[in-house]
């Protein structure tokens, strides 16, 4: 039999310590045979580094790394820096994955020559609670005809849910990682540029909608907390995804600014959610929002009919018009008639 190709794993570790012999082990206990471990301890202040360490007197096949702390997207470049496999994955250190996932997405890829491979997940809703989504409900195999469209299908959910973004439900080929990770601290999703650079990089791309990775809940979390200043950070995202693909030779301003509203969507929705904010403090965040100079070019590239439901277009004539104390209104009523409750604070 063929060698296998050498399968690198990148595990960044940041105050984990309750998860990582979980996520650690059920990567160890792959039914893949050819894999290196990498774990990249973030300068974490709790005994996350002793168990590296550990774990990798009684594995050889696991490197650690020990860095002063940046974040997520730089402690998955010291692992990259030092990963010598043909293909390349992420795991996040509070999830863990099934055992034969990567055998699984290895051999797909071999199979259709496919540069990189996503598979389903298990969402955690819930602490011990999980719900299966995937981005196709049966395999696909995507030419390199088609891959300019596919990527797009990741930053416009204007109309219908974006493909997921994460890189962690994935294996990549080394030769198509072409750029490294922004900091999260410098824009937000900072998976999305990288995802969006490999697939604009490949032939084929292969998806299997069966769920092998466990995405587990956590408060805690980065993508569970929320500040105001990642409405900032989605417009320097913007910027570095337009320059991305006008390197490729392609516009979409149009798509992007598409994206970018149904980012401010969001936003708009988690400020009028959340529990400990004042109205005061949320009209003047929506305030901030529909004032902002950079809806001038939205309004003039993106026109009315690209908006398929009447919740965006009315959305789109509040942000049109400035109405922010329409919006304050209109939002808190929608969110009430959807979860039946109030979230003021005087």
């Amino acid at each position: 039999m063929a060698q296998q190709p050498l399968l690198s794993v990148i595990i960044p570790i940041y105050k984990v310590e309750k998860y990582l012999d979980r996520c650690i082990n059920s990567v160890v206990r792959q039914t893949y045979n050819n894999i290196e471990i990498i774990l990249v301890d973030d300068g974490s202040p709790d005994n996350c580094p002793k168990m590296c360490d550990s774990w990798a007197e009684k594995d050889s096949r696991i490197k650690v790394i020990h860095k002063q702390n940046a974040g997520l997207g730089f402690a998955r470049n010291s692992g990259l820096e030092i990963a010598t496999g043909d293909y390349i994955a992420f795991i996040d250190s509070d999830d863990y994955v099934d055992l034969d996932m990567y055998e699984t997405l290895i051999s797909k890829s071999l199979k259709h020559n496919a540069d990189i491979v996503y598979c389903g997940c298990h969402w955690g809703i819930s602490e011990n609670k999980f719900k299966d989504i995937n981005d196709f409900p049966n395999p696909r195999v995507f030419e390199k005809r088609e891959l300019l469209n596919l990527s797009l299908k990741y930053i416009d959910g204007v109309a219908k849910r974006p493909l997921m973004m994460s890189v962690w439900h994935s294996v990549y080929k080394r030769s198509v990682l072409a750029v490294e990770f922004y900091s999260e601290r410098e824009c937000n999703s900072e998976d999305l540029h990288f995802q969006l650079s490999a697939i604009l990089q490949a032939n084929q791309v292969a998806y299997i909608p069966q769920a092998f990775y466990y995405y587990c809940f956590n408060a805690t979390s980065l993508s569970h907390s929320f500040r105001f200043e990642k409405v900032n950070k989605d417009k320097l995202l913007m910027s570095y995804i337009l320059e991305l693909y006008r390197q490729h030779g392609y516009d979409i301003d149009r798509i992007l600014y598409r994206f970018y509203f149904g980012r401010m969507k969001s936003w708009v929705r988690n400020i009028i959610a959340h529990k400990d904010l004042s109205n005061t403090t949320k009209k003047g965040y929506l305030y901030q929002i529909v004032h902002d100079p950079h809806w001038d070019k939205f309004i003039n590239v993106v026109k009315f009919s690209d908006f398929l439901n009447l919740d965006a277009k009315v959305f789109l004539l509040m942000i049109k018009f400035r109405c922010s104390s329409l919006l304050f209104w209109s939002s808190s009523i929608f969110y009430f008639v959807k979860t039946r409750r109030f979230v003021f604070v005087k």
